[in-house]
């Protein structure tokens, strides 16, 4: 499977985009994005911080989207995951560098 970083990024992002466009800024997606302990504006208009629900969410979308466009069927919480912690979810690069990782290690 040839799957590249930046193309993952981008799924990634794209991910972040459809969940949280209209309530963080166009500008503040970025590779380098932090994902844990991300603020954003709550339907209510004050400052929310990402909780369990929204992380759920996220990885749902990225496991859609990599089957969108890839067509590689992913499970991104996996036994690995939960050793290696919730630092896999600290920003867009990490998510990525784990995703990439699992989709090799399942590749050999």
């Amino acid at each position: 499977m040839n799957f590249k970083a930046e193309d993952l990024s981008e799924i990634v992002l794209e991910s972040l985009r459809s969940i949280f466009s209209s309530r963080i800024a166009d500008s503040e997606f970025s590779t380098s994005m932090k994902i844990l302990g991300l603020q954003y504006k709550g339907v209510t208009g004050n400052v929310e911080v990402l909780d369990s629900l929204d992380l759920v969410e996220i990885v749902a979308n990225i496991e859609s989207k990599i089957m969108q466009h890839k067509g590689i069927d992913v499970q991104i919480v996996t036994e690995e995951l939960l050793t290696k912690g919730m630092t896999v979810f600290d920003s867009v690069e990490t998510i990525t560098e784990y995703i990439l990782e699992m989709l090799q290690s399942n590749n050999e």
